[in-house]
């Protein structure tokens, strides 16, 4: 009886020291592996803003472009806000919205990965969304007494 205790106590022990350094390894690769340049080929992307300078609510389309070959979507962020996503066609995504605000928007697009290329970012591009709608409000009238 005794020794089958510690037979089972000498598995758990192994089993245990398995666990954790398998856990340790992946711990260690990590880094390697999310760093965008280990896993897969670089992910080279790139983003274009039209109209620019944009009206405020008047539509914006962002194109980004991505590597020959790439799939997935493309998310598209005005800051750290998510305006969108789009599907990969050929080397680009496109978003058309209606929903930045007034000022200086500071865009970019996000490419999670495939199986063939590493997740990348665009650099930030300054998108001005100017106050005074298009089509929309006239100057003062004044009236003479």
């Amino acid at each position: 009886m005794q020794m089958s205790h510690q037979r089972n106590s000498r598995q758990a022990s192994t089993w245990c020291q398995l666990l954790f350094g398998a856990l340790a390894m992946r711990a260690l690769a990590a880094p390697l592996l999310d760093s965008g340049t280990v896993a897969g080929l670089t992910s080279t992307i790139s983003i274009v803003s039209t109209p620019n300078p944009s009206a405020l609510s008047r539509p914006v389309t962002l194109t980004a472009s991505v590597p020959s070959g790439a799939t997935g979507r493309v998310a598209f962020y005005d800051g750290g806000l998510l305006l969108g996503s789009a599907p990969i066609v050929g080397q680009q995504a496109i978003l058309t919205t209606v929903l930045l605000p007034a000022g200086i928007r500071h865009l970019k697009a996000h490419y999670g990965g495939d199986g063939n290329y590493n997740q990348g970012d665009s650099p930030v591009i300054s998108q001005k969304v100017q106050t005074a709608p298009a089509y929309g409000f006239h100057d003062w009238i004044t009236y003479n007494d």
